[in-house]
């Protein structure tokens, strides 16, 4: 399996030396702070994960689909974050933010730096943003499969083995379920499944 080098951008020096580059960024991580962190990548492609992410399995397919198209992310499972008032057609979907495949091209980087001026401080969901950043723009991308961000709190369909379970890694009450828990039952098939809390 090839090795990657791994940046991060933090807010402090990390407490481990797992990372070939650390960018301290001193942001107040509002909403906004996402996209402009994602601009700071050095690298052609970079894999952007939030930190409320697991791994399980190697993700290198996700830089397989950057040699055909510029972004690859997640499609959220509705439109809740989709303000009534929007002038994008409805048909247009969602997505999820807590994992994206991209390269460091001009439209990727157009695209985050609009992603980043519809942010609002007011914003809880990042989503009602990059929504129509991704759709104004002239960027190739593509759905990437459930099991490359499986919202494991939620209902999914899945194929294949989960590579990435997304979702609280601590206990909270309204969402107590498991990790290892849905590790275990949800990697116990690879055949298309579906979960749901």
């Amino acid at each position: 399996m090839p090795e990657y080098p791994i940046a991060i951008v933090t807010d402090r020096e990390p407490a481990t030396d797992c990372f070939d580059t650390v960018i301290i960024d001193k942001s107040s991580f509002q909403k906004r702070d996402k996209p402009r962190a994602l601009q700071q990548t050095p690298y052609r492609k970079t894999i952007y994960l939030d930190t409320d992410t697991y791994l399980t399995d190697s993700i290198d397919g996700l830089f397989d689909i950057l040699d055909a198209f510029e972004l690859g992310l997640r499609r959220d499972q509705g439109q809740s974050h989709v303000p009534e008032s929007s002038q994008i057609p409805r048909s247009f979907p969602q997505f999820n933010s807590g994992v994206i495949a991209y390269q460091s091209t001009g439209g990727v980087m157009d695209m985050l730096e609009d992603w980043e001026r519809r942010c609002r401080p007011t914003d809880k969901f990042d989503q009602r943003s990059l929504r129509p950043a991704l759709y104004r723009s002239e960027v190739r991308f593509t759905p990437l499969p459930n099991r490359y961000n499986c919202q494991y709190h939620w209902k999914n369909v899945v194929d294949g083995p989960v590579k990435i379970f997304h979702g609280p890694l601590v206990d909270r009450a309204a969402k107590s379920i498991d990790l290892q828990e849905a590790i275990s039952k949800l990697n116990r098939s690879h055949e298309v499944r579906l979960h749901y809390r």
